[in-house]
Order: C-alpha cells, then structure tokens, then sequence
C-alpha cells in the first residue's frame, strides 16, 4: 500500500519544503530579486520570477544576433533560403527570423502610399508610359488539392518615359474585385498591356494592347520568373509554402521595396 499525502490544515506549519531564492539575479522582464530554483533544462538551473510568474534560465549565455547578422539573415531569405534554413546556420528559433522578415510591413506602407512607392523622379501627375499588369498563382496552407487554397499574386510593372520603372502588386483571387483593388492604386498610363485574361476589360480600349509577347509583357515574365527564384515560398514543387497572406505581403514587399536594384536589373 502506498503512503497517503499529508496536507496541512489552514494555518498550521507547512510541510513542503522551504523556497531556495537567488538574490544575485533578477528576473529579466520585471527586474523582482525574488527568484526560486524551479528545476532544470538540459542540465541548467531554471528559476521563476514570483511577481510576473515567468521561467527563465539565468545562467544563459543568449546574445541577441547583430545588425550585420540580420542583414545577412534577411538577404537570405532574398536569396531563397527558408525560414527554418536561416535559423539553423544563425542558431536563433524561426519566430526570431519570422520577426525580421515582418520588417516588409513597414515597406509594404511606403510601397501603398502613391507616389512613395515610384522609384522615378516624376513630378505631378504624368502619366507612366507604359504598364503591363499580370497574375501568378501560388498557395496557401497545403499543396494537396483538398486542403489547398489557391492564392493569387496580381503585379503591375510600370516604365516611365525616363526609363525607371516602379512595381505594385495586389494579393487575393482571381476575381475581378481583386484586380480592381490594384487598378485604383495605378496612375494614367499611355498603354496598358496584359494578356486575353476577361477581367482585364475594365482597362480604357484605347489605350490596352492584348499580347503576350513584344517589349509590353514581357518585363512580367521576368518579374514573375525572378520573384520565383528568390523567395522558397514561391519555387515550385518545393515544401516551403505560405501559411498566412501577410507573411507573403511582407516577403513580397521586401523584395521589390529594400532590394529594388535587383529587381529592376531583372527587368532590363
């Protein structure tokens, strides 16, 4: 038979054994010096702050990666490399590169302000000379066909008469609601070129040629091909995929708003 829990009765001498507290340490998130020994982790010495409740190990020797190494993690995931990758060489956990990545929210902003987002020097309200609008699929969550959601990259390639060209793109389906959250953002254009896709009418008849090939469509293979090549989440048959838009926005605009030399080198 075994031995029956002894529990005391409110107000009498407790039987558990008395906390161990290390004073020459102090919790990391509140700064409290009240921090009792609260097992191990891998042969380390854990303790939990008794104000804020959190668990850290005080003995760690953790230094958050520098700004070169951030730079260098970000290029690349630029470069194709996942997620996971880039946390193993850099020894830091996957949310911590996520983070880095999130860092395209705010180029995402600049990229959605019109007029921010053009890379040439025009002033007003002139018209671009030309700009070829086109759509790439991908997807989300899974490949499989049963648990896939398809996901479409809708991107307008803009040249101006100086010859600097500039890039917008819109994520969603490939209805004609998605198309039409991207034309709202586009300025007059002197033509217009995409390919025989139906909802491509909404564009004024005067001035939309329809064609894949020629010096009017063809900047977008190229857009499609490099963006294709530079982020896993968009190679093909490949096990990096999207599991959110918003990681896809970010990554997108990272691409095409931090590293825009390249981009447009591809475009030439």
């Amino acid at each position: 038979m075994g031995y029956d829990r002894i529990i005391p009765f409110p107000g009498s001498i407790s039987m558990a054994r008395p906390r161990v507290y290390r004073h020459d340490i102090r919790c990391p998130e509140c700064g409290s010096s009240r921090m009792p020994k609260d097992g191990a982790s891998k042969g380390r010495q854990v303790c939990h702050c008794v104000d804020c409740r959190r668990r850290t190990i005080p003995d760690a020797a953790y230094q958050p990666p520098s700004a070169a190494d951030q730079e260098r993690a970000l290029a690349m995931y630029q470069e194709g490399s996942s997620l996971s990758v880039i946390a193993r060489i850099f020894g830091v956990s996957v949310p911590a590169v996520s983070k880095q990545v999130n860092k395209g929210a705010a180029a995402l902003s600049r990229m959605r302000r019109r007029g921010a987002f053009r890379h040439a020097g025009v002033a007003g309200d002139q018209p671009a000379a030309v700009i070829a609008c086109d759509e790439m699929w991908t997807y989300q969550q899974c490949r499989r066909r049963g648990k896939r959601r398809n996901l479409w990259v809708w991107m307008a390639v803009a040249a101006e008469t100086d010859g600097s060209r500039w890039v917008d793109f819109e994520l969603g389906d490939r209805s004609e609601a998605t198309f039409l959250r991207l034309y709202e953002r586009l300025p007059e254009a002197r033509l217009y070129g995409t390919d025989g896709y139906r909802v491509y009418g909404e564009l004024p008849p005067d001035c939309h040629q329809v064609g894949k090939g020629g010096a009017v469509n063809r900047n977008e293979g190229a857009a499609f091909l490099w963006c294709r090549g530079s982020l896993n989440r968009l190679h093909r048959r490949t096990k990096g995929y999207t599991k959110s838009v918003g990681m896809l926005a970010y990554s997108l605009a990272l691409l095409l708003v931090e590293w825009p030399s390249k981009f447009y080198a591809s475009l030439c």
